[in-house]
């Protein structure tokens, strides 16, 4: 079975495949200047969320994981051709190949719902940037009972930090 990371995994190894020279996960620039070196046309993968899991209409006793992913194209500024133009270019190109892509995952991934392309332009300076989102579900082991460890059981109304949770039971051995 999948684990979260081996989805992402396998969506930036495709979307390498269609030939984007630059394809990376949830990227954090801490400056302008790396964003300088960034080599264009590039899709970031961002995963924007994280649905309830559910079991899989499979039966195969997996759970769903659906998630909404978008995935940023962008084009340099600074480049010799017109960035408007080559941005809306690898938006369509990127949207129309996210269409019934599976991420050569097979039967563990379900089709992406809710394709759509957005332009985002003016939100990372020096680039033309489009958005393509969607929906997305993929098969994951359910978590074993023995996988995870409660400590016990924590109330917080309103927290504002961690400080703010007070036990209130605690796990009988």
């Amino acid at each position: 079975m999948l684990k979260a990371s081996d989805y992402i995994d396998a969506v930036i190894e495709t979307v390498k495949s269609w030939g984007i020279p630059t394809v990376l996960f949830n990227p954090e620039f801490i400056d302008e200047d790396e964003l300088k070196n960034l080599v264009t046309p590039a899709v970031l993968v961002l995963c924007d969320s994280m649905g309830g899991s559910e079991f899989s209409p499979s039966g195969s006793g997996s759970l769903l994981e659906p998630v909404d992913i978008d995935l940023v194209c962008l084009i340099a500024k600074s480049r010799k051709e017109d960035s408007a133009r080559a941005a809306f270019n690898l938006a369509s190109f990127v949207k129309r190949r996210t269409t019934g892509c599976r991420w050569g995952l097979g039967e563990m991934c379900f089709n992406p719902t809710k394709i759509t392309a957005m332009n985002a332009t003016g939100r990372i300076k020096g680039f033309t940037e489009w958005h393509v989102s969607f929906h997305q579900g993929f098969e994951l082991e359910p978590v074993a009972d023995d996988d995870i460890e409660i400590n016990g059981i924590y109330l917080g109304i309103n927290p504002q930090s961690d400080d703010d949770f007070e036990l209130i039971g605690e796990q009988d051995e």
